[in-house]
């Protein structure tokens, strides 16, 4: 984690994307209508000038980069979507390379599904929105339910490889919604927003930005749902970070503890563990908060 990388009167990230062709995250700069801000695994921040733009204001607060290393860039309620050539391998790098017609709803953040490459949106009244990124064309997917609501906007939009749309809230207590999407093809109103996490926190500047073909590592409780371990029930779950590996019987874990533990779950688990320890056959690294 990377804080005031830059200083705030030159530059700071609104609509950004993850680039897996250079490993970078890069994203408007609501500082300048001419370029845009791009950082490195090193926390090193460069601002890229943008040829032939004609964005007419300097604050564009949704984005993502498709596979061909395009960024696609809109406000709230926008009315255009323009399109930067962010690939240093094309000969239009760094060039606005198109502009569509659209019709934005109230969005902080969207973000393309690996499954269908469709760029997707969640509003604070918990509706759910398609786009087409070579038409703009919008699809109304329907209400994902009470889960998707919020007062001020979901400003960190991202996907996981499996289809999975995450949304981040600003306002506190910073909820973090999972959206199952990897069937594109279900119809309005067949969509459902399930809480998964939280921060504890508000933001009033954020934005989502991550590499849609990484897996998010979940042990979700290995017990029947009568012990409350689905999502829907807010059950025991970890979240597996690098390191996770399996050796010939010995399982490295290395963990982050999410949600509210069942407790019946819990003794079973502990009593379990510490056997298989005594025994030598299961080492465990848990960080919990």
């Amino acid at each position: 984690m990377f804080n005031n990388v830059l200083a705030s009167a030159i530059g700071v990230f609104g609509g950004s994307g993850y680039n897996f062709i250079t490993n970078t995250i890069i994203g408007d700069n609501i500082r300048e209508n001419d370029d845009v801000l791009m950082i490195d695994g090193n926390g090193d921040v460069f601002i890229l000038p943008i040829t032939n733009s004609t964005m007419a204001q300097s604050n564009y607060n949704s984005g993502d980069i498709d596979d061909n290393g395009v960024l696609f860039l809109v406000h709230s309620n926008g009315t255009q979507m323009y399109q930067i050539d962010v690939n240093p391998n094309s000969s239009t790098y760094l060039q606005q390379i198109g502009v569509t017609s659209i019709t934005a709803p109230p969005m902080a953040d969207w973000a393309f599904n690996p499954i269908d490459n469709q760029l997707y949106t969640l509003t604070r009244t918990a509706q759910l929105y398609r786009f087409n990124p070579a038409t703009g064309a919008r699809t109304d997917l329907g209400n994902v339910g009470t889960a998707g609501t919020t007062s001020a906007g979901w400003g960190a939009i991202y996907f996981d490889e499996q289809g999975f749309m995450y949304a981040a809230q600003n306002p506190s207590p910073g909820r973090i919604v999972r959206i199952d999407i990897s069937d594109p093809n279900l119809g309005i109103n067949n969509y459902s927003a399930e809480n998964f996490t939280q921060t504890n926190s508000a933001t009033g500047q954020n934005d989502g930005a991550r590499c849609r073909f990484a897996t998010i590592l979940i042990d979700w409780g290995d017990a029947p749902i009568s012990y409350g371990t689905l999502l829907a029930n807010d059950g025991s779950r970890d979240i597996l970070l690098q390191g996770m590996r399996h050796i010939l019987g010995c399982y490295y874990l290395i963990a982050k503890r999410m949600g509210k533990p069942h407790y019946l779950l819990t003794v079973m688990i502990v009593t379990v563990l510490d056997r298989m320890m005594k025994m030598g056959i299961f080492k465990l690294i848990l960080i919990q908060f």
